[in-house]
């Protein structure tokens, strides 16, 4: 913080200050305006030139790419006599014409003739695809197949008859763009170039740019110092036009950008900012130096007006300085009362307030001595109240300590009470939960009651058909006695059938030769007799064995009636008994459930009325017992503050004796 002993000096400071503030801030406030009025300006300019550029050079291609139309659309390309040699040989003199490298015809499969004679296939080349496709085309810079030299072709189609056969080419040399760009001028040191859709360099006054297939997007991705660059580049690849800033190789540029959209690619120019911003530096020097002159002919002017206010103040403060020493007998100087301005007022003033003081101070004086009087008066009062608040003090406390104890008690009762109602409250849950398991096992005797009966009926059922079933099987198994019978007749026809053989076999025999015959057929039956008779007795052993079977069968089948009829039977009857004596067992214990659920119930509510009253009890015993305290510390604060009065009404008439002193040693008489 500066000290100033000088009003003058001050005023001079300050005042110079300001106005160097302000001849500063005029100053940037302009440069600032200026320098964005110059950028729109640069940033419109660069734009329109970008895209007056962008036509220029789409300009030159579209004369190239209308000369090869022209060329592909005479007759003798169309000539289907004339060979590929022949056409190019009638393209030589359009060669040399153009500046053309060399010049090719293409069929459909990218099989091309060159005019110098050598053969290549540019189906991959996407300039061939377009212009197959019907519509002419100019590549990026490449690299040549026939020789690895930096080429750019031109590609139109050749029709014939409305249908395309084939596809002419012109190729130049790589740099044509670079040509194209380097005769635009923007400025003393602008530059121009070109990129593709991808961000690789197609022409640029540095021609190893394009060489090297330069692509800022990529080198971007590894140096950061290039995003203001790369974002300028993604900008262009996008097709869109615009202006911008970048910093390249320490050089702050602008830069003015447009697209050739037909060929997918993008031109920019470029400019330094430190020339383009030149105008605005040499203005910036020359508001410097007015400004300085403005700010020292402000100074001369404030040390003149400082003098003519500090002047009369300097006056006045005199007089405040005999004043400050006690001394109201001096007036002010009539030379400052008759002044017009703001001193004059000032000295009107302080002539006013010397007047006032001296009539302030006298009462002062007198005053002073009643309140010294009234203190003292005080001090008794105060006194006599401390003591009566001493005495309510400690009544309270004791009144507090009391409510204290009362509520402590209070607070175990209602602890008490919270855990009680908690327990009954648990009692409740659990007679609830019991009423809804009581009821499941109700519900669960009755299914258990219906499926007995049911099981029961069903079994009733299946044993009667049961019974009916097998006794109609074993009466039918008796049919088994009657194979027996079969089998005995079979075997006394087997027999008479044997014995009938035997008769024929002695007659054939007595026959002689013509007996024979009768013989053979004799000793057949005989074997058929003797085979009928083993059948037999076959049939007669496994009759035998089934007879027994049956016999077994129907013994066991009516033993497992009889267990049937006397067991199962009569424990289903004590299943449906015991089902249903289950069944109104838990019908009474739902009853008793249910009954010590609402008693539960009934129990949980008024002990939670009762909790409820002792909160209510231990609420109201804390409020007294806080009550009580809060008198106590307030009796005590009082008495403190009562202490503390009573010393300030010492202090204080201690101070009214120092002031009449003070007072007596100014001089107003």
């Amino acid at each position: 913080m500066f000290h100033f002993k000088s009003i003058g000096a001050k005023l001079t400071i300050i005042f110079g200050i300001l106005l160097a503030a302000v001849s500063m801030g005029m100053g940037l406030t302009s440069y600032l305006v200026a320098k964005d009025a110059l950028s729109d300006s640069v940033n419109e300019t660069i734009l329109t030139a970008a895209e007056e550029a962008a036509q220029i050079v789409e300009e030159g291609l579209r004369v190239q790419i209308n000369t090869l139309e022209a060329l592909a659309g005479s007759e003798w390309m169309k000539d289907p006599d004339l060979s590929d040699e022949e056409k190019l040989r009638l393209l030589k003199t359009e060669i040399e014409r153009s500046g053309h490298i060399k010049m090719g015809i293409s069929d459909l499969q990218g099989n091309t003739l060159l005019s110098n004679g050598s053969s290549v296939n540019i189906a991959d080349r996407e300039y061939f695809t377009r212009a197959a496709a019907g519509t002419a085309a100019v590549s990026d810079p490449l690299y040549s197949k026939e020789d690895g030299q930096l080429i750019m072709v031109y590609a139109v189609p050749v029709q014939v008859n409305n249908r395309i056969s084939g596809v002419l080419i012109a190729i130049r040399d790589g740099g044509v763009l670079s040509d194209y760009t380097q005769k635009i001028k923007y400025g003393d040191s602008g530059e121009v170039f070109m990129v593709n859709s991808a961000g690789t360099m197609i022409a640029n006054q540095d021609i190893s740019l394009v060489e090297n297939m330069q692509n800022s997007i990529k080198e971007g991705e590894e140096d950061r110092k290039l995003a203001e660059l790369v974002a300028v580049v993604k900008e262009m690849t996008e097709g869109k036009k615009g202006a911008g800033e970048y910093s390249y190789n320490g050089i702050n540029k602008y830069a003015g950008y447009a697209p050739l959209s037909k060929y997918g690619w993008s031109l920019a120019i470029t400019a330094p900012k430190k020339e383009v911003m030149e105008k605005v530096d040499q203005m910036t020097q020359l508001l410097v130096i007015m400004s300085i002159t403005c700010l020292i002919i402000s100074i001369l002017i404030t040390v003149w007006i400082s003098k003519s206010i500090s002047k009369p103040i300097k006056l006045i403060a005199e007089q405040l300085r005999i004043v400050s020493g006690g001394d109201f007998t001096q007036e002010v100087p009539g030379s400052l009362l008759k002044m017009r301005d703001e001193t004059g007022i000032l000295a009107g003033a302080m002539d006013q307030m010397l007047r006032s003081i001296k009539k302030i101070l006298g009462d002062v004086e007198e005053k002073s001595i009643e309140v010294s009087q009234s203190l003292t008066d005080i001090y008794s009062n105060m006194s006599l109240l401390n003591r009566s608040i001493e005495v309510v003090s400690a009544t309270s406390e004791e009144l507090s300590a009391g409510a204290e104890e009362t509520a402590a008690a209070a607070e175990e009762m209602n602890i008490s009470s919270l855990e009680i109602e908690k327990a009954v409250e648990t009692i409740a849950e659990k007679a609830q939960d019991g009423t809804g398991m009581v009821s499941n096992i109700n519900q669960m005797a009755e299914e258990m009651k219906e499926k007995a009966i049911a099981s029961k009926t069903k079994a009733v059922d299946i044993y009667m058909k049961s019974k009916t079933n097998l006794k109609s099987a074993i009466e039918q198994s008796e049919s088994v006695y009657q194979i027996n019978e079969l089998s005995q007749t079979i075997l006394e026809i087997s027999s008479q059938t044997n014995l009938l053989s035997l008769n024929a076999a002695i007659e054939a025999a007595r026959a002689g030769e013509a007996g024979k015959g009768f013989a053979v057929v004799a000793e057949e039956i005989r074997k058929l007799a003797e085979n009928s008779k083993l059948a037999v007795f076959r049939i007669q052993e496994v009759t035998q064995l089934i007879v027994d079977a049956v016999t077994e069968l129907s013994h066991s089948s009516g033993e497992v009636l009889d267990f049937i009829d006397g067991h199962v039977l009569q424990d289903y009857d004590e299943l449906v008994g015991m089902s249903e004596e289950y069944n109104l067992s838990s019908v009474n214990m739902n009853d008793m459930v249910m009954d010590f659920s609402a008693a539960s119930e009934e129990l949980f509510a008024t002990i939670r009325d009762m909790v409820k009253t002792i909160e209510n009890i231990t609420c109201a015993s804390n409020d007294e017992a806080t009550g009580s305290s809060n008198i106590a510390h307030e009796a005590a604060s009082i008495s403190a503050k009562s202490n503390d009065v009573i010393q300030l009404t010492q202090t204080t008439k201690d101070q009214s004796d120092s002031l009449v002193e003070a007072v007596a040693a100014f001089k107003i008489r």
